[in-house]
């Protein structure tokens, strides 16, 4: 398994060098958008980054986040799951992008019934910045935790940059909906179908698929 992640972590570090040199605006203020909604604004009529280095960070996420879980499961308690390395890696992943795809696949289905395309376009882009710095949060981490004595202080860090993502995420949701004059109610119940619902079913999926 170390050979495996060894070569992920070369495949992973040369995609990150080209999307950083292909796109040094945008990630010198990836930073910034997690706090400024005017900058966030900005970059999505924009447009950034190209389709291409947004499906390479896309894909740091899902794989940094899914290592990270794996990697947290064994440092505390490896036995508890019972599953081989790379199917518990395998399985992480696929969680992570249908809990992400459920997401944006709801924001869709919401905007489509109540005509807030633009709202939901917004939204999902919001995703993909919060998502996309996490992602290169976690690829520089995941190394660290592997190969280093201080595993733990990287996991609890790690655990407190993902926290603190999902908070910016709920706080840029219901200031999106607050500016585009949405009431409290709707946006009480959009946040039950987009954030609560995606992770009640990948939990039971999760669920089932552990007592098989």
């Amino acid at each position: 398994m170390t050979d495996v992640l060894i070569i992920t972590y070369l495949l992973l570090f040369s995609g990150a060098a080209f999307v950083i040199r292909k796109n040094t605006g945008y990630m010198s203020n990836l930073l910034q958008i997690q706090f400024s909604y005017i900058i966030a604004n900005q970059m999505f009529r924009e447009n950034q980054p190209d389709v291409i280095s947004r499906r390479l960070l896309e894909s740091f996420f899902f794989i940094g986040t899914a290592v990270f879980v794996w990697q947290t499961v064994n440092h505390f308690s490896p036995q508890a799951i019972g599953l081989p390395s790379l199917q518990l890696l395998m399985i992480a992943i696929v969680s992570i992008a249908g809990y992400t795809i459920l997401r944006k696949a709801l924001a869709f289905l919401i905007a489509k019934i109540f005509s807030l395309e633009i709202l939901s376009k917004e939204y999902c882009r919001n995703i993909d910045f919060h998502n996309h710095l996490l992602g290169l949060f976690l690829l520089f981490t995941s190394p660290l935790i592997q190969f280093t004595k201080a595993s733990e202080i990287f996991i609890y860090l790690s655990v407190f940059m993902i926290v603190a993502n999902f908070v910016s995420q709920l706080i840029r949701f219901v200031k999106i909906n607050i500016l585009a004059g949405v009431t409290r109610f709707h946006i009480f119940l959009y946040l039950c179908a987009l954030e609560i619902i995606p992770l009640i079913y990948v939990y039971k999926w999760l669920v089932s698929f552990a007592n098989h």
